[in-house]
């Protein structure tokens, strides 16, 4: 149960966490409320804008922490620090899980170890310290000193696996890739999107993911693996 006592010690646990604190509760409770509490107001409006922060964030700094390199392989450095992964890996680090507010079904089906969920909250979470400083680069330091071990993961850029399917096709004279939705179902806060890629002389893969994006990147990392597995 979610009572008054618990949502405190949340409270600040989040806070500490981030090294925040907060002068409105309020939009840190609503960026730890899962769109399964019926009658709340939950996280998804904050998702939106906690993404375009971070992304924001990190264009920045990778500009300027690489100004050697090309727009391209500063793109890949970019994408790697706010993909739904590094969201996720940083979320249960972090313990987010557990100090979400979410239905009994919800909860019972996995959905505090759900990545997808983890994501969500970490857009969430962002989008609500944006909002209650009211300022960027306060933003900044606090995300930055988070993703920390994660800005220095990779000596050299990244590459994604859309962007590496799509460069290993091109080279070896395949089209470039089609990522198709065969079919959507679930409630539109918790959609289910069934997924396929389909490249001539392989097996289509098909995949079911909580979001396009998501589920070309699965697709992607699966027909790279199709085609290591028949080298």
């Amino acid at each position: 149960m979610y009572d008054s006592r618990r949502n405190e010690l949340i409270m600040v646990q989040i806070q500490e966490i981030f090294g925040y604190k907060f002068k409105d509760s309020n939009l840190l409770k609503i960026a730890l409320t899962h769109p399964s509490r019926k009658n709340t107001v939950n996280y998804q409006k904050f998702e939106f804008l906690g993404d375009r922060v971070l992304g924001l964030i990190m264009a920045e700094y990778v500009f300027g922490k690489f100004p050697g390199e090309s727009e391209g392989d500063l793109a890949k450095r970019q994408v790697s620090l706010v993909c739904g992964t590094t969201l996720a890996d940083i979320a249960k680090e972090q313990n987010i899980g557990k100090k979400l507010a979410m239905s009994m079904g919800e909860e019972q089906t996995g959905g505090r170890d759900n990545p997808s969920n983890l994501e969500d909250a970490m857009e969430a979470i962002i989008a609500a310290i944006y909002l209650d400083c009211n300022d960027l680069e306060k933003t900044k330091e606090i995300i930055l000193k988070l993703w920390d071990t994660h800005l220095t993961a990779y000596k050299d850029p990244p590459q994604d696996p859309k962007s590496k399917l799509q460069e290993y096709l091109q080279a070896n004279q395949y089209p470039l890739p089609e990522y198709k939705v065969v079919d959507r179902t679930g409630a539109a806060h918790e959609p289910t999107f069934t997924m396929e890629l389909a490249i001539k002389g392989k097996e289509t893969i098909t995949v079911q993911a909580p979001s396009k994006k998501k589920g070309e990147r699965e697709l992607a990392e699966l027909m790279l693996k199709q085609f290591e597995d028949d080298k």
